[in-house]
């Protein structure tokens, strides 16, 4: 299915207030998670507009270009400076799998986020950090949502969903 194909065929959702989440989500399996933008009919009234998913490329070159900005970024024991994303990935070495503190606490609409980052050591064996620090609470909104229903889609582990956009980032930063 691709996304919008179905909406046509739709009916109208007619959900109260503490189900409207569990419908989302359904409309959004429905539409198999390729659309941005989804307009629910509730209770045959309200439009309510939201976006329960990104599709991947898009997610993708967000955390991207949020991950540039940390750059130059410096070690702070040996004062080496990396300029770019490139050259850390060059010069450093990932310490174990990045964290999202907001998913272990499975909170997808944090009012303040607690965290996502992934580590690397320099050569002289400081740890340095890449963050979601800075980054609009509403992509990382959009982020956690995605993660979520991709775990679930998948059948497998919000930590091999991260590793996976670990992955895919960086290997943007080397092409």
């Amino acid at each position: 299915m691709r996304g919008g194909e179905n909406l046509a065929r739709a009916s109208p959702c007619q959900v109260d207030e503490p189900t409207l989440l569990d419908s989302i989500w359904h409309l959004n399996d429905l539409i198999d998670g390729r659309c941005s933008v989804v307009r629910l009919k509730i209770q045959t009234s309200y439009i309510l507009t939201i976006q329960p998913t990104m599709i991947e490329a898009e997610m993708m070159r967000i955390i991207f270009e949020h991950v540039n900005k940390q750059f130059p970024k410096k070690c702070n024991n040996c004062q080496r400076v990396f300029s770019t994303y490139r050259d850390y990935l060059l010069h450093t070495e990932r310490v174990g799998v990045p964290i999202s503190y907001d998913l272990e606490l499975d909170d997808l609409n944090p009012d303040h986020s607690s965290g996502n980052i992934a580590l690397a050591n320099c050569s002289c064996g400081n740890t340095i950090a890449i963050s979601s620090s800075g980054m609009p609470l509403t992509q990382i909104w959009r982020i956690l949502a995605w993660v979520k229903l991709e775990s679930t889609r998948r059948g497998v582990s919000k930590e091999v969903i991260i590793c996976h956009i670990r992955d895919t980032v960086e290997n943007m930063a080397r092409a």
